[in-house]
C-alpha cells in the first residue's frame, strides 16, 4: 500500500513538473516570436530608411534668378539618377504666361521625357516683373512621376513671393558690383586707347651737346658699370685718361651723383670702384 501511494505522489510531481516546464518554455518561445518579430520589423525600417534617402527625389521650386527673371527650377535632390520623368502642368497657369515663346518653352515639359543626375537641374523662365500680375492668376500645379515607381505633386503659388521678388541676395549684388568693374574698365581703357591716339603736339624742342667733362664722367661711369672692382688706374689706363683726371671724375660721381662707391685702399690709386 506504501509503494503504491509513492508511486502515486511521484506520478504527479512528474505532471506537475512536466506542466511547469511546459510553460515556461511557452513563455520562452513567445518572448523569442515577440524578438524575432522586433527584429523583422526594424529589418523593415532600416531599409524604408535606407530606400528613402538612396533615391532620386525630383522638386520643382520657383525662383528670381539674373535680378529679375522669374523661373520654375525642376531638380533632382536626391542620390541616385531620375529616369523617365514626365512632368504635367495645368493649362490654366500656361494660358497667363504672357510671352509666347516662354509658354511654349514651358508647355513642351507636357510632352517631355526628362533625364536628371543627382543634383542636376533644368531652369525654365516664365516672365519678368512686368508678367506678375498676369501670372498670379493661377497657381502652377505639378504632377510628377519617374524611375517607374515615384509619384510627386507641387502647387506653387506665385502671389506668396510678392514680398521678396526685389530682394537682391549677396549673388546679385557681387554680380552687380563685377559689372560696374567691367563697366568702368572697359570706360578706362576706351580713354586711354584715345589717348594714344592723340598726335603728339611739339611746342620747343631745345638740344644741346653735353661738355667734355660730363662725356668723360659718363665714359667712366660706364666702364664702372660694366666692369666693377677696377682700379681708379686700371679705369684710367682703359679710357686712355690722366690717372688724377679719372679720379677727380670718380670722387664727383661718388659725392654728388651718387651712383658710385668704393673698396678703400691706402693708396688712391687702387680704390676698386663699383656701381651703387
Amino acid at each position: 500500500m506504501t509503494a503504491d501511494w509513492t508511486m502515486v505522489v511521484i506520478t504527479f510531481i512528474y505532471v506537475i513538473a512536466t506542466i511547469a516546464i511546459c510553460y515556461y518554455n511557452k513563455k520562452a518561445a513567445d518572448a523569442a516570436n515577440k524578438q524575432t518579430e522586433i527584429a523583422q520589423m526594424q529589418m523593415q525600417e532600416m531599409i524604408r530608411q535606407y530606400n528613402a534617402v538612396n533615391r532620386p527625389y525630383v522638386t520643382v521650386r520657383f525662383d528670381v534668378i539674373r535680378s529679375g527673371l522669374y523661373c520654375f527650377i525642376v531638380e533632382n535632390e536626391g542620390v541616385l539618377p531620375a529616369r523617365n520623368i514626365v512632368i504635367n502642368i495645368n493649362q490654366s497657369f500656361l494660358e497667363n504666361i504672357k510671352k509666347e515663346e516662354l509658354r511654349k518653352g514651358l508647355s513642351a515639359i507636357n510632352t517631355s521625357d526628362l533625364y536628371l543626375a543627382s543634383k542636376q537641374k533644368f531652369i525654365y523662365i516664365i516672365g519678368g516683373p512686368g508678367d506678375y500680375s498676369s501670372m498670379i492668376k493661377e497657381k502652377a500645379k505639378f504632377d510628377i512621376s519617374y524611375n517607374g515607381m515615384y509619384q510627386d505633386s507641387f502647387e506653387i503659388d506665385i502671389a506668396q513671393y510678392e514680398s521678396t521678388l526685389n530682394y537682391n541676395s549677396p549673388l546679385d549684388d557681387i554680380s552687380q558690383y563685377l559689372k560696374q568693374i567691367k563697366e568702368d574698365n572697359i570706360s578706362y581703357h576706351k580713354k586711354v586707347v584715345d589717348n594714344f591716339k592723340r598726335p603728339v603736339q611739339v611746342s620747343d624742342l631745345v638740344v644741346y651737346e653735353a661738355a667734355d667733362d660730363d662725356k668723360v664722367k659718363r665714359e667712366i661711369y660706364k666702364i664702372v658699370c660694366k666692369e666693377p672692382w677696377l682700379t681708379s688706374l686700371q679705369i684710367s689706363e682703359r679710357l686712355k685718361l690722366d690717372v688724377d683726371v679719372t679720379l677727380e671724375k670718380l670722387i664727383e660721381l661718388l659725392k654728388v651723383d651718387k651712383k658710385v662707391d668704393y673698396f678703400p685702399n691706402d693708396d688712391d690709386y687702387k680704390h676698386q670702384w663699383y656701381k651703387r
